[in-house]
């Protein structure tokens, strides 16, 4: 039992060490293979005990947090499609986490705004339906896992980000919206 827990410790230190790096955009890398190894460590764990073990629900939680770290590996990336599985994969584990959400839509505002960014002036008073939908897809997903976010922060641990997120979403909806209303004003 004692080997078990400095697996599951180093899994933990292997885990927080790729999470912090991926805070710090440094050796990126080398943090999604730390936790990477970490995610295949415990599922072998979870493969060895059985469902009703009082470990297994707690190695499904941190298995949740590892895939967490990895979609924030990839944002820290901006591999928005892989950060999005990864994140897909830790609700798997554990559909009750406030930051998964945080994260999923801090991805969706990310690719809304370099879409945004990415259009002249012509082009957001024109914008061709595929980008419309593509906008308004990406605004349905950021208020969809806001919404989850904040729901499940019942601990108010991220108050202050989702309050700014959620500003964000907001003013980018607004100006959607205006510039969509001069489109029309202007036909």
């Amino acid at each position: 039992m004692e080997s078990l827990r400095h697996i599951v410790n180093r899994c933990e230190l292997q885990n927080n060490l790729a999470y912090n790096q991926a805070e710090l955009r440094i050796t990126l890398e080398d943090a999604k293979g730390n936790v990477s190894a970490s995610i295949d460590t415990m599922n072998a764990l979870l493969t060895s005990f059985p469902s009703d073990n009082a470990h297994f629900h707690n190695y499904k939680q941190m298995l949740a947090q590892y895939f967490d770290s990895l979609g924030w590996i990839a944002f820290a990336q901006q591999k928005w499609e892989e950060a999005n599985k990864a994140f897909v994969k830790a609700l798997r584990h554990d559909q009750g986490s406030a930051i998964v959400y945080y994260h999923m839509t801090r991805v969706q505002l990310t690719q809304l705004e370099q879409l945004w960014q990415s259009l002249n002036q012509e082009q957001k008073r024109n914008v061709p339906a595929k980008e419309s939908e593509i906008v308004s897809q990406h605004f349905r997903d950021a208020l969809s896992h806001w919404e989850n976010a904040q729901r499940l922060d019942t601990g108010d641990r991220l108050r202050s980000q989702l309050k700014w997120l959620r500003q964000r979403i907001r003013d980018y909806q607004d100006n959607w919206e205006k510039t969509q209303v001069l489109f029309l004003l202007e036909k």
